[in-house]
């Protein structure tokens, strides 16, 4: 392996190098990689250095002549001074937070206990970005798993230390945790989305959970080595199907999809659509219905409604929406008529679908 040191370095750096094109935050492992190579003290770190970087040394020249041939600025694309600003931009955000939840905690503004609570929470925003993170984690490692990575984590702590990989992952992993942690405390949504950034490092631990839970199997019950790994094995599918199967089976998640294909289908993927409603998963119906569109969309969080009830139609109507998914359950004590709108727009339905969790989703196509 020795022989084949550079190369593997060469090829590690363009993995890293087409994830962070992928997902930006992948751009963590490169930083990472390169100061861990630096501070590493062993003999021809220089050199292992040097063919890390190599490929962006390469790819800086490119970038810059496809700028110039598609007349793109390079350091608008960058932002460098956002990315510079980011430090100050977290506290004046931290800041505001904290001085809106002051306002909350004036008695003149909620009478009763309530008004105490946003009084102590206003300090302990930290913890609770922190334990908002964990939850995460937990549900994103099906609760079991997340078992099994602490008790993979300490196994490997204790017992390969020694072994340099095993110090690289789990510093990736902690860099990421700490970059998933500030994110969370800035914006406050969207954390699960970049759960992978600390989930590909942290695989190692769960395979090492698994194996020390084999090796418990095999030296204090008795087990047989194979009977040990299909035990695991049984143990791993029956913990995984349950979600998975409910992930692709569960008529109230897939009601969704079938209206977001349905509205894919009636606009031929022709262009990009909004679609408003007033409950959270409409943000899967406008993926499905924008899947296959030549550009990229993101969900217009103006158009998902807090309370149908207080929503007029002229509310509606002045939100970009192209197509509304109305859930009776949610709208039943809404003013709406969507018979007789008394705004600048019409609603007609196009089709139902029953819901148990809904009553029923009732899609509209909103025209001006």
């Amino acid at each position: 392996m020795e022989k084949r040191r550079s190369l593997l370095l060469l090829g590690c750096s363009l993995c890293l190098a087409f994830a962070a094109w992928a997902r930006f935050e992948a751009g963590l492992y490169i930083v990472a990689t390169a100061g861990w190579i630096f501070f590493l003290n062993r003999q021809g770190r220089w050199t292992d250095l040097l063919v890390f970087l190599l490929p962006y040394a390469l790819l800086g020249p490119l970038v810059l002549a496809l700028s110039f041939y598609l007349d793109l600025s390079v350091i608008e694309s960058l932002n460098p001074k956002r990315i510079l600003d980011l430090p100050a931009q977290f506290i004046a955000q931290y800041d505001t937070l904290r001085d809106e939840l002051k306002i909350l905690a004036r008695p003149s503004y909620i009478i009763g206990p309530s008004s105490y609570f946003f009084d102590r929470i206003r300090s302990l925003l930290w913890i609770i970005a922190l334990v908002a993170l964990v939850v995460l984690i937990v549900e994103c490692l099906v609760y079991v798993f997340f078992v099994v990575l602490i008790g993979g984590t300490v196994s490997s702590l204790r017992r390969r230390w020694a072994d340099g990989r095993i110090r690289y992952l789990a510093v990736m992993s902690v860099l990421a945790l700490i970059l998933l942690y500030f994110q969370t405390l800035y914006i406050w949504h969207g954390a699960e989305r970049h759960l992978a950034v600390f989930i590909l490092p942290s695989f190692v631990f769960i395979g090492a959970g698994i194996e020390a839970g084999h090796a418990l199997l095999t030296r204090r019950f008795r087990y047989r080595p194979a009977a040990g790994y299909a035990l695991v094995g049984a143990l791993v599918l029956l913990t995984l199907l349950p979600p998975v199967l409910r992930a692709n089976f569960d008529r109230d998640k897939l009601v969704y999809r079938e209206i977001g294909r349905y509205i894919a289908k009636r606009e031929a993927n022709a262009r990009p659509v909004t679609v408003c409603g007033a409950f959270k998963r409409v943000i899967d119906i406008q993926f499905y219905a924008n899947l296959n569109t030549p550009s990229a969309t993101f969900f217009d969080y103006g158009a998902l409604f807090h309370d149908a009830n207080v929503v007029t139609a002229d509310d509606i109507c002045g939100k970009p929406c192209d197509y509304l998914v109305r859930d009776e359950q949610g709208w039943r004590g809404a003013n709406v008529d969507f018979a007789r709108p008394s705004a600048p727009c019409t609603f007609r339905e196009l089709e139902r679908w029953p819901s148990r969790k809904h009553g029923a989703l009732i899609l509209y196509e909103v025209s001006p």
